[in-house]
C-alpha cells in the first residue's frame, strides 16, 4: 500500500496481487487493493476484493465497516437493490447499527427523513474525528 499511495501505482498493485497470490484468504491484503482499486475509479473490481474479504473476517467491526463500503461502491454503480440488500444484511448481523438503519432508508426510498437519528449523526461525527 505504501508503494501506491507514493505514487508508485504500479508497483503497489503488483505487491497487493502478490500478497493475495500467496494467501487468497488475507482479508487486509483484499482490502487494501480494494482501496487502491477505489482509488483508481475501479469500482467492480473494489466490490469483489470487498466480497471476498467479507468472506475471510471474523472480526465483528471490521464486517459492518466492510459491509458499508460494499454498499457504497453498490450506490456509486447505480445499482440500489444490491446496496439494499448488503444494508439489510447488515441489519440481520447488526440490529442496531445506526448507520445501516440510516443508509437502508436513504437508498432504499421508502419514506423521506426528516432529520437523521441522533444516533447515526454522533457515529457519522466520530468517525470522522477519528481520521484527524
Amino acid at each position: 500500500m505504501l508503494e501506491f499511495q507514493c505514487n508508485h501505482v504500479v508497483k503497489g498493485i503488483e505487491l497487493a496481487e502478490h500478497c493475495l497470490s500467496l494467501n487468497p484468504a488475507h482479508a487486509s491484503a483484499c482490502i487494501n487493493l480494494a482501496n487502491m482499486s477505489l482509488s483508481l475509479g475501479c469500482l467492480e473490481p473494489a466490490a469483489e476484493l470487498l466480497n471476498l474479504s467479507l468472506k475471510c473476517t471474523t472480526e465483528a467491526d471490521a464486517q459492518k465497516t466492510l459491509l458499508q463500503s460494499l454498499a457504497r461502491i453498490c450506490v456509486l454503480m447505480n445499482k440500489q437493490n444490491d446496496a439494499v440488500e448488503i444494508y439489510q444484511q447488515g441489519l440481520r448481523l447488526f440490529p442496531d447499527d445506526p448507520t445501516a438503519t440510516h443508509m437502508l432508508v436513504a437508498v432504499a426510498e421508502t419514506r423521506v427523513l426528516e432529520k437523521p437519528d441522533e444516533r447515526y449523526v454522533v457515529e457519522l461525527f466520530d468517525r470522522f474525528s477519528s481520521t484527524l
